[in-house]
């Protein structure tokens, strides 16, 4: 929840060091909609009360953003070149190379949040995988090739 200092449902503005990301939430304990901002490359700065989100938020979450990609790969042995580094970002369709509905196998480094979908656009089910202390490889079964 929001600290003391400024109470909650009182952001208005966000500065996020280099290497660093804040997710942001509507209410406590992590619900409501939610935000991410940072950078691996330079510091970033967010004006909440020049939008939607001025004094909309009451907790958040802060992480180290980890070095490495994430590996997608068409085939679950990873073959035929079919394979793609991801690195930070929000992706609104799979890469080309992958193709729609074809993902079988994704690796996730140590420190990284895989977030995946069933339709483009974020839409559909969804699944996460990652953040842990170690790597994490996983084939993805009963929705392999329906990501």
């Amino acid at each position: 929840t929001m600290t003391g200092d400024i109470g909650n449902d009182n952001l208005s503005f966000i500065h996020v060091p280099q290497g660093l990301s804040i997710e942001v939430f509507q209410h406590t304990n992590y619900r409501g909609w939610h935000r991410v901002f940072g950078s691996r490359l330079r510091d970033v700065y967010f004006n909440a009360a020049a939008g939607w989100m001025n004094d909309e938020v009451s907790s958040f979450k802060v992480r180290q953003i980890p070095s490495g990609n994430v590996k997608l790969c068409r085939h679950a042995d990873c073959s035929g070149g079919y394979v793609y580094n991801a690195s930070v970002g929000n992706w609104g369709s799979m890469p080309s190379i992958i193709g729609n509905d074809a993902l079988s196998y994704v690796y996730t480094p140590r420190g990284f949040k895989f977030t995946y979908y069933e339709h483009g656009n974020f839409g559909g089910w969804r699944r996460v995988s990652g953040l842990s202390e170690r790597s994490i490889a996983i084939a993805l079964g009963v929705s392999n090739d329906a990501v």
